[in-house]
């Protein structure tokens, strides 16, 4: 534990490490390597991080990998990592959401890297894995990544089949 200055608050080595993580999300992209080293640094420093800290850890890198590096290979090892860790553990909802998130962001990696037909099955996978895991599809936020797929394929009857359900979908 880390204990403030005022003793009048205790504040736990994860949320710490989790504020760190949000501080690199939140970071603009010239300082994400400053932060991921920071981030790093604050968790190594603490024994046994919980599961949901090591998912957000590995995706946090999967992130640097690929957006601050153009490396669509080493940020999917990390979701892959990611993935087979929280796999485990879909029966807690924070981490299943962490899944999730991980299956639609390798979708999209596969999808930035031309690989359409890999993108589209993990973006499907991860559609399905919300429902059968959380069972609260409210929580997640559909995004347009099918259509858009559709569309750059030039298959608009599905695009516009794909963006209606997901209006659908926001709307109740």
């Amino acid at each position: 534990f880390y204990a403030s200055c005022n003793n009048d608050k205790t504040v736990d080595s994860e949320s710490i490490i989790l504020a760190s993580i949000d501080n690199y999300y939140k970071a603009p992209n010239e300082e994400k390597s400053k932060q991921i080293n920071v981030l790093d640094s604050i968790y190594y420093s603490y024994k046994n991080p919980s599961v949901f800290v090591r998912l957000r850890r590995l995706s946090a890198h999967s992130d640097y990998s690929f957006e601050k590096n153009e490396d669509a290979k080493t940020a999917i090892s990390y979701l892959d990592s990611l993935l087979a860790l929280a796999k485990t553990e879909t029966n807690d909802k924070k981490i299943a959401l962490e899944y999730v998130k991980a299956l639609e962001y390798k979708g999209i990696l596969f999808i930035k890297q031309r690989e359409y037909e890999k993108g589209f099955e993990h973006i499907v996978e991860s559609e399905n894995a919300i429902r059968n895991y959380t069972a609260d599809t409210c929580s997640y936020e559909y995004n347009n990544v099918i259509p858009d797929l559709f569309f750059k394929q030039s298959k608009f009857e599905y695009a516009i089949q794909y963006y209606l359900r997901n209006v659908s979908r926001s709307i109740n």
